[in-house]
């Protein structure tokens, strides 16, 4: 409640003031919403009764300005005076529309009385002003409250509703909301509320996993990405990023078939321009995305490779799994016409068997599982070699083998190849002379005998030649023998006329005998001169 100060502004006289007719006033200032009371008091005539009072505003009425009656125990007004010399009039929720001219009236038992001039109310309002209205967090804002009337005191705030202490601070995103002002010596006078910004970096980034089932492989999931700032984060001011390394623009992501390689840490950032500490991009926790799926890529490894007689080996079933496979069965193939082409022969990661049973080699596979399903590897063979001493005795053998085999081809190619040269000479020497034998000149020359077999005739067959002189031993019989070789001719059967064609005297000492077994053996003597 305002308290004004009495100023006398009119005293309405009669002829017969000096009886004490009259009607004092207070200049009224009121504040937008608060409630005032007009002071007034009046006085009358020693004798008179005062039968009723009356308060009346100068309003626009058809045009005209009247004095209008206010109403009597309304809402609004209340007459708060009495009816030996007080009149104020109290007025509540004060507006706009209330500033005016207002006017006193009594009646008493001898007369009636009415002001002729008025009580003058104004209205003024309570202004809030933030200074500036619009701060990035960290920054000081100051607030002042501005009151039209002056004897306002005692500025109190309030922020969203509510008490709110101190007018120059440091602003948070806290601070952020409307504010207004009042007074404490004002009933009811409020300010019209004012609007602090407070801008600031992206807060409580929230990287949420939507799906509607297990992320299991082949089904869908969606990854969506919230923050507190302001301004609000732009859909192209989030992004989304995979084990540290980026994915996408936007504040969700949507997997529609899920495979093992989704698989990882996911996380998101957000960023409005505005920064915190220096950072302007502010990141969400990480979301793990775990895509189960039943085994793949079973495989078999075996230790070792290869059996050695008399030693172990153990087979390994591994596979890709998530959760990891809990369930490994061995199975091995048989041909057994009674018995199934698999049969399970072990269970476990891992299976050991003994190289000594001959019947535990062959072709096994693995079947590995978990709750998602299951699957099998290929076909592993399990064989047998022998030990290292046994095998190294076999290379040693081997190699000598090879050996004594590439000697043999070098010696008989050396020895064809020297067989090639010597009948290429003699061949041609048949062929190009004629034969003359004389036994008298015997001492001067060296005997060569020529094995001619005709085409179809083993050679096995043919006669050797006999020396044609047992008795043949002189000074040179040594060196003699050393040149006597001995040459093999085939050659196909001609006709008589071949033979008379050949300029060929037979010895006489050594006819050419004819017999139905050798009929193509020819013995020809070849004269050489002595050396």
């Amino acid at each position: 409640m305002m308290r004004g100060r009495w100023l006398p502004l009119l005293l309405v006289l009669t002829p017969g003031v000096f009886s004490g007719w009259g009607v004092l006033f207070g200049p009224q200032c009121a504040l937008w919403g608060s409630s005032i009371v007009i002071k007034c008091s009046y006085d009358y005539a020693w004798g008179h009764i005062v039968k009723s009072v009356t308060w009346s505003k100068r309003m626009l009425v058809n045009g005209k300005w009247q004095k209008v009656a206010l109403p009597d125990e309304s809402a609004k007004y209340e007459y708060t005076g009495n009816y030996r010399g007080n009149c104020d009039l109290k007025i509540k929720n004060i507006q706009f529309t209330d500033e005016g001219s207002y006017y006193f009236s009594f009646t008493t038992t001898l007369s009636r009385w009415s002001s002729q001039n008025d009580a003058q109310l104004s209205v003024r309002d309570l202004t809030a002003v933030l200074e500036p209205s619009t701060v990035t967090e960290g920054e000081r804002v100051s607030l002042t409250c501005r009151s039209g009337c002056p004897s306002s005191s005692g500025q109190v705030w309030f922020k969203d509703g509510k008490p709110f202490s101190g007018s120059n601070f440091r602003a948070s995103r806290e601070s952020s909301g409307r504010y207004h002002c009042a007074l404490s010596s004002v009933e009811g006078a409020t300010s019209v509320s004012v609007e602090l910004n407070v801008l600031y970096a992206p807060l409580n980034v929230v990287l949420r996993k939507i799906s509607t089932e297990d992320t299991v492989k082949g089904s869908s999931v969606t990854l969506s990405c919230s923050s507190d700032a302001n301004p609000p984060v732009s859909p192209d001011g989030y992004s989304m990023y995979k084990d540290n390394h980026w994915i996408s623009f936007g504040p969700s992501l949507t997997i529609p078939v899920l495979e093992p390689r989704h698989s990882g840490r996911y996380h998101c950032q957000a960023w409005n321009n505005v920064s915190r500490a220096g950072e302007a991009t502010m990141a969400s926790a990480d979301v793990d995305l775990d895509v189960k799926f039943s085994p793949v890529n079973v495989t078999v490894s075996v230790d070792p490779v290869t059996v050695e007689e008399g030693s172990g080996v153990n087979l390994t079933c591994r596979s890709e799994a998530n959760p990891p496979a809990t369930r490994y069965t061995w199975y091995k193939q048989t041909s057994s016409p009674e018995s199934v082409p698999l049969v399970q022969v072990g269970s476990g990661p891992m299976l050991a068997l003994p190289s000594e049973e001959a019947s535990l080699l062959g072709h096994y596979l693995c079947r590995a599982g978990n709750h998602l399903g299951e699957r099998n590897s290929t076909l592993v063979r399990l064989s047998m070699s022998l030990r290292a001493s046994d095998q190294q005795t076999i290379f040693i053998l081997a190699g000598i083998g090879v050996g004594l085999l590439i000697l043999t081809v070098l010696l008989f190619w050396y020895k064809q190849r020297s067989n090639t040269k010597h009948n290429s000479r003699h061949n041609t020497d048949v062929n190009s002379s004629s034969f003359t034998v004389d036994e008298s000149h015997s001492n001067d020359y060296v005997n060569i005998y020529a094995n001619v077999t005709s085409a179809g005739q083993k050679q096995s067959d043919q006669p050797r030649a006999q020396e044609p002189g047992p008795h043949r031993k002189t000074r040179h019989d040594s060196s003699y023998e050393a040149d006597i070789t001995y040459t093999t001719v085939n050659f196909k059967p001609r006709s008589s006329r071949y033979a008379q064609g050949r300029n060929v005297q037979r010895t006489p000492q050594q006819p050419l005998a004819k017999t139905p077994d050798d009929h193509s053996v020819i013995y020809s003597t070849v004269g050489k001169p002595a050396h």
